[in-house]
């Protein structure tokens, strides 16, 4: 084995374990969250504030399928639907309204915060 396929090999590995951090890690948290405090707080939003990590992960494995030459069209669609869904799922909250800054009166924050009234 030389050192071309020494590096390749902790660079995928690097790669898919910067991708499986950014799927995995809201789901470990949340059951932290459940040992340590009774509640299961599960963040659906981790994923898109960790996507710079996948990005890379997935620029690696893009990096290394194109020089081995091996899995470049699989590597290369996984690369394109998470910079689509990221980009869909942006652009959706911001015609929906929810991509506002501004939160909208109402509920909780109307009734005083933590419901003492």
């Amino acid at each position: 084995m030389d050192k071309r396929d020494t590096l390749a090999r902790i660079l995928a590995i690097a790669g898919t374990a910067l991708i499986w951090l950014d799927l995995l890690a809201p789901l470990v948290l949340g059951l932290l969250s459940l040992i340590f405090w009774q509640r299961f707080r599960f963040d659906f939003l981790m994923p898109a504030e960790l996507f710079m990590l996948g990005l890379l992960g997935r620029l690696l494995l893009l990096w290394i399928a194109l020089r081995a030459r091996h899995l470049r069209a699989e590597v290369t669609w996984s690369l394109g639907v998470a910079v689509a869904a990221l980009v869909g799922t942006r652009g959706i909250a911001v015609i929906t309204g929810f991509g506002r800054r501004r939160p909208r009166a109402g509920g909780v924050a109307a009734c005083g915060g933590d419901g003492g009234l």
